[in-house]
C-alpha cells in the first residue's frame, strides 16, 4: 500500500468517525452483492447507512485523474440507484508540498466538460469540489512560468487575490470566487448538508472559462 493510500484511508477513517457520531452505519470496501445493480461493478471506498438514508464515502485526490474519473463513473451510475447519494471527500496529498505539473487549457476545458456531466446528474457538490481543483488549475497554468510558488498547491484566498491583482478576473469575479471560499472549505471538510445552487456552480463555471481564454495551449 502505497504512502498515499495510506493517507486517503487516514482520512477516509476521519470521515467515517463524523458519519458514526451521527448514528450512521459505516462499512468500508462494501461487497458488490450489498449494493445497487448500477454500482454492483465499481470500487466503492465506503457506504454511511441509516433508516432512510444510503451514502456512497469516495476520497478524491483532486491532483489523479483517475480519482476524478471514478467519481465521475459514480456519479454516473448512482443515478440509476434511487435513494442514494454520492459524498465527495476532497484529499490533496499527505505533504501538500510537491511541485504540480503545469496543465494545458485543452485539459483544463475537458475538465470543465467533466463539471457539467456532474452538475447535468444532480451531483453538484461533486461538481463544486472538481471546480476548485480546475480553477486552480487554470491560475497554475496562466502563472507557472513567473513565479515558482504558482506550482504549489494554493489556498483558495490567497489565489483568488492573486489572480485578481494581476489583471485576469475582474473585480467583480473575485468577489463571487471569494464568496464561494466558505462554501468550498465547508464541503472539503466534510459538511454533508451544505448543498450548492446552480446558479453558484454556474458562476464559477464562467469565471473558469473565461480563465482558459488566457491560458496557454
Amino acid at each position: 500500500m502505497s504512502e498515499t493510500t495510506l493517507w486517503e484511508d487516514w482520512v477516509l477513517q476521519n470521515v467515517a468517525r463524523g458519519y458514526r457520531s451521527r448514528g450512521y452505519k459505516v462499512v468500508f470496501r462494501p461487497l458488490p452483492s450489498s449494493l445497487p445493480h448500477s454500482l454492483a461493478n465499481l470500487e466503492i471506498d465506503a457506504v454511511a447507512t441509516k433508516p432512510g438514508e444510503s451514502i456512497l464515502l469516495e476520497i478524491v485526490n483532486p491532483n489523479r485523474i483517475s480519482g476524478r474519473k471514478k467519481t465521475e463513473a459514480l456519479a454516473a451510475a448512482i443515478g440509476a440507484a434511487p435513494g442514494w447519494k454520492l459524498e465527495v471527500v476532497y484529499a490533496p496529498d499527505a505533504d501538500g508540498e510537491g511541485l504540480l505539473p503545469q496543465p494545458s487549457s485543452k485539459h483544463i476545458e475537458e475538465e470543465i466538460s467533466n463539471i457539467r456531466q456532474l452538475a447535468e446528474t444532480g451531483q453538484r457538490r461533486a461538481a463544486f469540489v472538481l471546480a476548485w481543483a480546475a480553477l486552480e488549475a487554470a491560475a497554475r497554468s496562466l502563472q507557472a512560468g513567473t513565479n515558482e510558488i504558482w506550482k504549489r498547491p494554493q489556498a483558495p484566498r490567497r489565489m483568488i487575490e492573486r489572480l485578481a491583482g494581476d489583471g485576469y478576473i475582474t473585480p467583480d469575479e473575485s468577489d463571487i470566487l471569494l464568496g464561494l471560499v466558505q462554501a468550498r472549505n465547508s464541503i472539503v471538510h466534510g459538511d454533508v448538508d451544505l448543498e450548492i445552487s446552480s446558479g453558484e456552480l454556474e458562476s464559477m463555471i464562467r469565471v473558469l472559462t473565461q480563465l482558459i481564454v488566457s491560458a496557454p495551449g
